[in-house]
């Protein structure tokens, strides 16, 4: 007779708890793949950084390059600095200058309009590439065919037409009673002229001082590279000038309405109209009216 083998009484090695193993197996797992990710970080970081370093380099060939007269070699150097770092735009307006005077219109057309594109309302260099865009449309205009001209007959039997004489009118004279100009109108006309003369000194030096950073960053602008000011330095002296251009605007706007309301208080009192006329001229007519 067959009998089935007892069970054991001792413990199991698989009964124990497993916990511990499980954890420091899962942390050495996620060590494992955060360990590719992190080194593909630091590489791409170094990568961009030699790629700066790098794009630096070539835009000073590049430089090099647009003194020699090399225009178009310039417009090919600046662009493969642009590809390594297109986070300066400034190498894309350089690439389009640089194609502009060697003659390659088309990609200077083209690079022009990625630079304003890609570069925000109200930069000064943006303004220089939509400039250099009119004139690139200008030069295919001149290069364009013309059609002839065709040049019409003048006709010599036309008399000049001899001036007409005035109409005189009548008049119904309706004398109205002087009244006394208050104090408080010739105040308001006088104190809104002066207002009105602070505003437009206040809009001359705003416009001399946009005038004079405009002119420091024209200076630089052939070769992209700003030197004779700092971004920082060139938005205070804008945000200044700024400032001043509108209170100008303002202080202007209300001396003139104020100087407006003085004139008519002074003037309000009717006169008495003395003489009028009536002339055709070209076109219409001409009304004349002496007090």
């Amino acid at each position: 007779m067959l009998k089935a083998r007892p069970e054991s009484s001792a413990p199991s090695w698989s009964n124990r708890p497993r916990h511990l193993p499980y954890a420091i197996l899962r942390v050495a797992l996620a060590l494992q793949l955060l360990t590719p990710a992190v080194a593909q970080a630091a590489k791409g970081s170094a990568q961009v950084n030699n790629n700066k370093e790098e794009a630096a380099a070539i835009s000073q060939i590049a430089d090099e390059k647009n003194k020699a007269g090399d225009f178009a070699m310039c417009g090919e150097m600046f662009q493969k600095a642009y590809r390594l770092d297109p986070s300066y735009l400034a190498y894309l307006f350089s690439a389009a200058r640089c194609e502009q005077k060697a003659g390659q219109l088309d990609a200077a057309e083209r690079d022009y309009r990625q630079f304003v594109a890609r570069t925000p309302d109200g930069d000064k260099l943006a303004e220089k590439a939509k400039k250099y865009l009119d004139e690139i449309l200008e030069e295919r205009k001149k290069a364009a065919p013309t059609e002839p001209k065709t040049t019409e007959p003048k006709t010599t039997d036309a008399k000049p037409s001899e001036p007409a004489k005035p109409i005189e009118l009548p008049v119904v004279h309706q004398p109205a009673p002087e009244s006394p100009r208050p104090l408080a109108a010739w105040t308001a006309t006088f104190g809104g002229a002066a207002v009105a003369v602070v505003g437009a000194a206040l809009l001359g030096v705003g416009l001399a001082q946009r005038s004079s950073l405009q002119a420091e960053l024209t200076a630089s602008s052939d070769s992209g590279l700003i030197t004779s000011t700092t971004p920082t330095a060139a938005h205070d002296r804008e945000t200044a000038y700024q400032n001043r251009l509108n209170a100008g605007a303002v202080t202007l706007g209300v001396g003139a309405v104020v100087t407006g309301l003085g004139l008519w208080w002074w003037h309000r009192a009717p006169s008495a109209v003395q003489t009028a006329w009536l002339a055709p001229v070209p076109g219409g007519a001409q009304l004349g009216i002496r007090f």
